[in-house]
């Protein structure tokens, strides 16, 4: 089974908080994993955000970066493609997803489909993880929740 990261899920690899451990340990298992290239835009604004908050030291914003830029390569990582719109006009339409989690939900099932494997929606988003479900996909909330 393929696991798909949306955000919420990828960014407790980087800040410790509830859920953390649980993508530690999903991520050392592993496997494929797989996500978005909306990801990188949205990791990279949550950085920034934290450094322009002063929760990161620069040098705290270089490391994490850094990191997070070397761990992307090991990522399968679903490109946005015209061929995706119909699915994401859909998913955001039926389930009334913000746009990001329709982008999300849409990557997950066009993997799922193209690949011809099993996908699991990883998220901390109880939208996006009921609308994954409704959808037929496996879903893990790395908080538990």
């Amino acid at each position: 089974m393929i696991g798909y990261l949306d955000t919420s899920a990828l960014v407790k690899r980087y800040f410790e908080e509830e859920g953390t451990g649980n993508i530690n340990s999903l991520l050392a298992k592993g496997g494929i994993h797989a996500t978005s290239m909306l990801t990188y835009a949205e990791m990279l604004a949550v950085f920034a955000r934290k450094k322009k908050a002063r929760d990161l030291s620069t040098a705290e914003y270089a490391k994490v970066v850094r990191q997070f830029e070397a761990e992307w390569k090991q990522l399968h990582v679903v490109g946005l493609k015209d061929d995706m719109l119909p699915l994401i006009r859909r998913v955001v339409t039926k389930f009334h997803l913000r746009g990001a989690d329709g982008v999300h939900l849409a990557s997950a099932l066009y993997l799922e489909h193209n690949i011809r494997e099993k996908v699991m929606m990883v998220a901390s988003d109880a939208e996006l993880l009921a609308a994954a479900k409704k959808a037929k996909l496996t879903v893990m909330n790395p908080a538990g929740k």
